[in-house]
């Protein structure tokens, strides 16, 4: 009898249970409802059937997993340091004229100026002069030296950098020179007090032994391996001066006198030109320039030139005497053809315009 109540019991228990739990789903459906239409999300919808659960708040769920991918594939994407903001590019490489460079040349040299020019005065004046020392007056000459020419040949080192289409940079040659140029001239003088007659034999000659530039270089390219220039600066250069006077007394009044001037000097002034150089190869250029130079006039100073000694015919006669000085200009023009090979130190591709 005691089972059987205890069965009915849990019978009526189970029987309430139910019908709590069956009142309990109908109160939540209606939630369930009203929360998807205001767009909430949804944490546990389990025990909803499919009429009951909320679609908006799983299109919700759905289009927040199809975002994740596209999120997640752009953050993996790397960003180039091209486009990162405050990027600046790095400068262009060196072109390639850029850089230190070394060469031979070798051409002609022209002298421009090739007077020379010797003028005298009086040192001793015999009494029976009149009015002039007709030897001075034999001494004074100009003579134009012949040749004046030659060849010239040396090195080159330099260095260039090239902007864009131009070429900036700098220069420094030396060289040998055989120019050389001599030349003779007779001056006559006459004393009609006296009835000297003199004679005076002037010989010259002017040489430029070594001749050297450094200049700056400025250039346009007028292809890639085609440089236009403009040049100029400073020259410098050993030159070489050298007269010799020989007075002859022809009547024989007064005796005969020789002498000379030589000069020899390291002499400086400018050079200014232009030229083309083709880089026919990567690293070898050839050129063709020309050069205008002036190293100004040299004069070595006066040289005395005379015979104190009377004629022993006319021993009552007095000596003569005079002091020379002559004078010419080093100035010319070079012509040269040379080559040049442009090192790439550190330079990427230098030399090769073709890349």
């Amino acid at each position: 009898m005691q089972m059987r109540i205890s069965t009915g019991v849990i019978i009526v228990a189970l029987c309430a249970g139910a019908a709590r739990a069956e009142d309990d789903r109908a109160d939540l459906a209606p939630l369930l409802k009203n929360s998807a239409n205001q767009d909430f999300k949804i944490l546990d919808d389990t025990g909803l059937g499919d009429a009951e659960r909320p679609k908006a708040a799983t299109t919700h769920k759905r289009k927040q997993m199809e975002d994740r991918p596209a999120a997640s594939a752009w953050r993996s994407t790397p960003v180039s340091s091209e486009e990162a903001p405050g990027y600046i590019p790095p400068p262009p490489p060196p072109g390639p004229w850029t850089g230190l460079y070394m060469g031979l040349n070798a051409g002609g040299v022209f002298g421009n100026s090739q007077n020379i020019k010797t003028t005298a005065l009086d040192a001793v004046d015999d009494p029976g002069f009149d009015p002039v020392d007709p030897f001075a007056a034999s001494a004074m000459s100009s003579i134009r030296a012949s040749g004046g020419n030659g060849f010239i040949g040396g090195g080159q080192i330099g260095y260039n950098h090239q902007f864009g289409d131009f070429v900036i940079g700098a220069e420094a040659d030396f060289h040998g020179t055989t120019m050389y140029g001599s030349g003779a001239a007779v001056g006559a003088g006459y004393d009609p007090t006296s009835g000297s007659a003199p004679l005076t034999i002037t010989t010259a000659q002017k040489s430029l032994q070594n001749f050297g530039t450094l200049r700056a270089r400025v250039g346009y390219l007028v292809t890639p391996t085609l440089l236009a220039y403009a040049t100029g600066g400073f020259a410098y250069g050993q030159t070489n001066l050298n007269v010799s006077l020989t007075s002859i007394d022809t009547a024989a009044v007064y005796g005969s006198a020789l002498g000379g001037t030589s000069f020899m000097s390291m002499r400086d002034g400018w050079a200014a030109g232009g030229g083309l150089e083709w880089m026919f190869w990567p690293g070898w250029s050839a050129k063709l320039d020309y050069l205008y130079y002036d190293l100004g006039t040299v004069s070595p100073g006066m040289d005395g030139v005379g015979n104190p000694n009377p004629s022993a015919a006319l021993a009552s006669t007095g000596g003569w005497a005079y002091l020379a000085s002559s004078s010419t200009r080093f100035n010319g023009h070079i012509v040269r053809v040379g080559v040049n090979y442009h090192f790439s130190w550190g330079l990427p591709a230098l030399g090769d315009p073709w890349r």
